[in-house]
């Protein structure tokens, strides 16, 4: 395997995508106007939206013997990604997400973890060499969080910078995970429920004032139209302006946020530098149908 830059530990799925006129209230039935499969899940969304931005990239995760993930996994491959590491399973499907996307492009997902779940401690020490090797870690939580505290532990242990999206985000993270990690970077849903409650764009600033306040180095709160924020430690908090942008899908726009931003950083630019640079490409993702064949070039955001 070779050395890569950027490593991803996280999940892998197929995505059923339906277009919609809007999202569906509960026990109502709407006609679709169209529909697709595409190939996504946050940890493989990260790893194309790196590796489009120029980065040698290597994906650790599990999946299912089975069609979909042949299909899934060879998408990774054309991309130029390492996956060398990742696990084949034959007791449970590859991991797979039911999507619905309204007409303003906002969007409601359901996934089914499939062999995403078979993530764990025992295999983030078996790739521990590989995310040793690296510069950058980047991870989610679509898989187990017993293996990205073993990542991230693992990370820290060999001076690698790791990057958490904390998505889907359903209760307060672990004190070691808050604590080890460069930043966290989660929308103003997820900062919310790291907290517990309800979330609202009033208290997005708050709520990541009180993680950097519980031991976070970093919270970069993701805010769509509204741009995002930085919270750090003993700094006061800074705010971005949103690019322009065209929105039609918004499904992996934080996940070509996150692998943009770590692309950034191992090249040496400074936070506020990366953040702008993240922006960039995923205001670009945002104009363009599917996960990751809505993933930015570098050209394309240069």
């Amino acid at each position: 395997m070779r050395r890569s830059q950027i490593v991803v530990v996280g999940s892998l799925n197929v995505d059923h995508v339906f277009s919609v006129e809007r999202l569906p209230e509960p026990g109502e039935t709407l006609l679709g106007k169209e529909y697709s499969i595409e190939f996504g899940g946050k940890g493989a969304n990260q790893a194309v939206a790196a590796a489009r931005l120029g980065a040698a990239v290597s994906f650790l995760g599990c999946i299912g013997r089975d069609t979909s993930g042949d299909a899934a996994l060879a998408a990774l491959a054309e991309e130029g990604i390492d996956i060398s590491g990742v696990a084949r399973l034959d007791e449970t499907a590859t991991g797979a997400a039911g999507i619905y996307v309204d007409g303003a492009g906002r969007n409601s997902i359901v996934v089914a973890p499939g062999a995403n779940a078979a993530v764990n401690p025992v295999r983030i020490a078996a790739w521990e060499s590989i995310i040793a090797a690296a510069d950058c870690l980047l991870l989610q939580l679509e898989v187990p969080l017993p293996a990205v505290q073993a990542a991230v532990a693992a990370a820290q242990r060999h001076r690698v910078i790791s990057l958490l999206d904390p998505a889907p985000a359903v209760g307060p993270l672990p004190a070691d995970v808050i604590e080890s990690v460069a930043a966290i970077t989660p929308n103003e849903t997820e900062v919310a429920a790291l907290h517990g409650s309800e979330a609202s764009l009033a208290n997005g600033e708050t709520m990541a004032t009180k993680l950097v306040a519980n031991g976070c180095a970093r919270v970069i709160v993701t805010l769509g139209a509204d741009g995002c924020l930085m919270a750090e430690t003993n700094a006061p908090v800074q705010r971005f302006a949103a690019p322009p942008a065209t929105v039609r899908n918004t499904v992996a726009a934080g996940d070509c946020f996150n692998g943009a931003l770590g692309v950034a950083l191992i090249e040496g630019k400074s936070w506020v530098d990366a953040i702008g640079f993240a922006q960039r490409a995923a205001a670009i993702s945002v104009g363009r149908d599917g996960a990751q064949r809505a993933m930015p070039t570098r050209a394309e955001v240069e």
